[in-house]
């Protein structure tokens, strides 16, 4: 991402804020977050007062209309983790 964002920057030429500042910069570092983050996103509906459960938001893999993607291959495992 960073790269794209950065070409279309330089091909602009511009030299202010061409793009929001992110929240968050974070990498997935293992199973254990991955679902941590799908399970945030899922409930994104719900915290925002749309649906009482995330089941009965249509336009989310939680209703079970989609299939989703399974777990990147690569992530680290949980035990790899040190504490």
């Amino acid at each position: 991402m960073q790269f794209l964002k950065g070409g279309f920057s330089f091909r602009l030429k511009f030299r202010g804020p061409v793009w929001q500042a992110s929240f968050t910069n974070h990498r997935i570092q293992d199973v254990g977050d991955y679902e941590r983050h799908r399970e945030y996103i899922r409930l994104n509906p719900v915290r925002g007062g749309l649906v009482n459960l995330a089941e009965e938001y249509p336009y989310s893999s939680a209703a079970g209309m989609v299939l989703v993607d399974p777990v990147p291959q690569g992530l680290k495992p949980q035990s790899s983790i040190a504490s």
